[in-house]
């Protein structure tokens, strides 16, 4: 029963990560080519280490990807709601 349990939760966020990656109104590559075009720009210095440029993980352009979409997604929402309100 616990095992069959576990094994439907694996399924559904393995289901939810592909969503994710695939319900995307920017596409992945241009994002990330634009991320790295972006970060290329600074330096990073470790602690007591040499200066290197930022290295992204795959979770960590997917997470901003996300939050990039929802902020434009909730700009465009507030473009377009913004003529309705006004009163003349």
């Amino acid at each position: 029963m616990l095992l069959t349990t576990v094994v439907a939760a694996l399924h559904e966020i393995k289901y939810y990560q592909n969503y994710v990656v695939e319900e995307t109104f920017i596409p992945l590559h241009a994002f990330q080519k634009l991320i790295k075009e972006i970060s290329d720009q600074y330096d990073v210095q470790d602690k007591d280490g040499p200066m290197t440029k930022f290295r992204w993980g795959k979770d960590a352009i997917f997470a901003l990807q996300a939050v990039t979409e929802d902020v434009l997604t909730m700009i465009f929402e507030m473009t377009y709601s913004a003529p309705a309100n006004t009163t003349d």
